[in-house]
């Protein structure tokens, strides 16, 4: 998506805001705009392409996103018929851009764990059935799929064996994030943690939240891992073995996106991790 007078982000952002000044960021989508107004509040201007994933990402912030401990983006407005929303900016650093051995990284992770406990703790379901076998037909999508991406006969046959784990376990749901990583934290020293980027967000199985930092993120950094469930909880050995099965789950579509997006270190990431999981 390109800018130009017609924009609807930018219409929908001088409606509410006034005049605004556009601030170009590499690491923002294109769909995304990072905007200030003439008294220097910020704010983010997202088009969504599908309808679906509007509503989803329009119902998390009507719906969810203020139960998270944490600071989040305020939806100021939205265009249904252009698929937009302007959400305010939060203060901080992005965190993925902080080394590991900053000194702030244990009360980051500390902080990460209290607001996603706050999350699920406000909309947590009694554990059932129903959620797994859900959960086991998704993953058996995934595993076909991945055959298109280099997945091995071998490598099919352990995410068919996991989505059958899955199919028999009862799971506690909750509202998810679905993307709980630092690439969506920001800190500041002052104002604390905040939380970002809300379109993934549905009910799902409230261990999913933990898996993507827990393969991708923990391995390397088990002192952080110690941190976060100082502030989340540390799983029982039963919630640990879900997580181990969630594995599966993450490899089988990191292989499938960085296939199909041509994200080679995603596409290896999904690989090596069904090699360390088999």
């Amino acid at each position: 998506m390109t800018t130009s007078l017609t924009d609807p982000r930018l219409e929908l952002a001088r409606i509410v805001a006034g005049e605004v000044t556009v601030h170009p960021d590499a690491r923002l989508p294109e769909r995304i705009l990072h905007l200030t107004d003439v008294q220097g509040r910020g704010f983010y201007a997202k088009q969504h392409q599908q309808p679906g994933r509007f509503a989803q990402e329009l119902r998390a912030y009507t719906s969810w996103s203020h139960h998270v401990g944490a600071k989040v983006p305020a939806l100021v407005a939205h265009h249904e018929a252009s698929r937009t929303l302007l959400l305010s900016e939060v203060p901080g650093t992005p965190v993925a851009v902080l080394p590991l051995d900053h000194p702030d990284q244990p009360r980051i992770h500390e902080a990460a764990g209290a607001a996603l406990r706050a999350l699920h703790a406000a909309t947590l379901t009694p554990p059932a059935s129903e959620l797994g076998r859900q959960l086991a037909l998704r993953l058996t999508g995934w595993a076909d799929r991945a055959h298109q991406a280099g997945l091995t006969s071998a490598g099919r046959a352990f995410l068919h064996a996991a989505a059958a784990d899955l199919a028999d376990t009862e799971l506690e749901a909750a509202a998810c994030h679905l993307d709980y990583q630092p690439r969506n934290w920001c800190w500041s020293a002052d104002t604390g943690l905040a939380v970002v980027d809300f379109e993934h967000m549905r009910p799902d199985a409230r261990l999913r939240d933990l898996a993507r930092l827990h393969h991708r993120h923990w391995p390397t950094s088990p002192h952080l891992r110690d941190a976060f469930h100082r502030g989340y909880g540390t799983p029982t050995t039963a919630e640990s073995a879900v997580l181990h099965t969630f594995g599966a789950y993450e490899a089988a579509t990191a292989l499938v996106r960085g296939h199909e997006t041509g994200d080679q270190t995603l596409h290896h990431y999904g690989t090596t991790l069904l090699d360390q999981l088999m």
